[in-house]
């Protein structure tokens, strides 16, 4: 599987556990999109990642409908899609039963040119 075609967006990306899988998903060539509702720390995860410019940082509220609303208008806008969703965060119910949504079947990225 080509990582560096898949996209992911990775819940709770500030600290701990979703920290740790952006780090391992970037070192994997992935395309994220990083979602907290702590800017600095998202930012911090972003810039331990050593590509911090290739991805999407999104400091949004994620209990809130605007929060989802404008997580989902920017993956909506450059993602197309997403391979995988990666959730560390509480309360991000909302967010995951639309980016749920966005996730392409096994194998298929929209991204990619026929």
């Amino acid at each position: 599987m080509d990582m560096n075609a898949r996209r992911a967006l990775v819940v709770g990306a500030g600290s701990g556990a979703g920290r740790e899988a952006a780090l391992a998903l970037a070192k994997a060539g992935m395309r994220l999109a990083l979602a907290d509702g702590d800017a600095a720390a998202l930012m911090c995860t972003a810039a331990l990642t050593g590509r911090p410019l290739d991805m999407l940082v999104l400091p949004a509220d994620l209990e809130s409908d605007r929060g989802v609303n404008d997580i989902m208008h920017v993956l909506e806008g450059h993602f197309k899609g997403l391979d995988m969703l990666v959730v560390c965060a509480a309360g991000a119910e909302k967010l995951c039963q639309r980016a749920m949504k966005l996730i392409s079947p096994a194998g298929d990225s929209s991204d990619e040119q026929p």
